[in-house]
């Protein structure tokens, strides 16, 4: 399926975001990205109040989706989602770069908006990993991903022969 480059969005009732995503899937017509975060919640269950890990959007109320417009039509998306409107910006509808889908899946993807999983575990899968920095003073350097640091950062130490420690935000590891 060939899509334009850009994203769109789609307006639905909050709480019916996974519902119209589902819509426009089985539709098969869009590409459909719906960023979910993750949360505990507690619930009775019985007479003892237990803590249960729960999901949401993270924009309640908001769908991406990408196909062409041009042929299908804003308003036929709309109807096949079960949507409120597609997001317009003077007439015309919205357009989301790629590259920004891109690093909110790489986002939730690494658990950025995941409060169930404990700090330590969040970049467990990244430990090892080689990246390029790209800014700052070690921009340009090979540096290989040794711990979890924080919500938002890890350490890091360059690759050579006088390696250099250092703490990266996880905003620089998008597209790694």
């Amino acid at each position: 399926m060939q899509h334009e480059s850009f994203w769109h969005v789609l307006i639905v009732q909050s709480g019916q975001e996974t519902k119209a995503r589902d819509n426009l899937v089985e539709w098969g017509r869009c590409e459909t990205y719906l960023p979910m975060r993750r949360f505990w919640k507690r619930e009775t269950r019985g007479t003892k109040r237990v803590r249960i890990a729960s999901e949401a959007a993270l924009y309640a109320g908001y769908l991406f989706f990408r196909c062409d417009l041009s042929e299908i039509g804003a308003s036929l998306v709309t109807a096949k989602s079960g949507g409120k409107a597609v997001l317009m910006i003077d007439g015309t509808p919205a357009q989301i770069p790629n590259g920004l889908v891109l690093a909110m899946r790489k986002s939730e993807e690494l658990g950025k908006w995941d409060d169930t999983i404990a700090e330590a575990e969040r970049f467990k899968s990244l430990i090892g990993s080689q990246i390029t920095i790209k800014d700052g003073v070690l921009a340009g350097f090979l540096a290989t991903i040794t711990a979890p640091c924080g919500q938002d950062r890890v350490y890091a130490e360059t690759l050579g022969p006088r390696p250099i420690k250092t703490v990266l935000d996880v905003s620089e590891l998008v597209g790694v």
